[in-house]
């Protein structure tokens, strides 16, 4: 076990690191995101932008994840993890991984067996800020 442990240590350093996107130093939104989810994502930034909401992003590229994934979420208010299935496996992941709490992020899951779209992104992401607002006001 020792041995795997080491070996995964390892790799971390000779795996692909995650491609961050600062779009504004505001660090109050972030979504994390990977595969297929990629070509929705410029446009979900562009739409959540007109309505005010700045948002970083960052893709995973390889598991295990690299330190800088820690990083990102932990620098951002609300960080929404982009996946298309139905279990959010990789929001799991994170959180089992990271030692994240699952409460603190939120997830886009989208499951309908069509390629996910950035409106779909910005209205789930809207939808969460405004019961996060709503929190907090009440």
């Amino acid at each position: 076990m020792e041995r795997l442990e080491h070996k995964f240590a390892t790799g971390v350093k000779r795996l692909p690191a995650p491609e961050i996107t600062i779009n504004t130093k505001a660090k109050r939104v972030g979504l994390v995101y990977y595969g297929s989810t990629d070509e929705a994502i410029p446009e979900a930034v562009s739409l959540l932008c007109e309505q005010g909401v700045k948002v970083n992003t960052l893709r995973i590229r390889a598991f295990p994840f690299s330190p800088q994934v820690a990083s990102f979420i932990s620098e951002h208010d609300s960080v929404f993890v982009v996946e298309q299935n139905r279990d959010g496996q990789v929001k799991k992941l994170l959180c089992n991984e990271l030692t994240i709490d699952p409460a603190s992020m939120g997830a886009v899951l989208h499951y309908d067996g069509l390629a996910i779209t950035g409106q779909f992104i910005a209205e789930s992401v809207q939808a969460q800020l405004s019961v996060q607002t709503d929190q907090a006001a009440g």
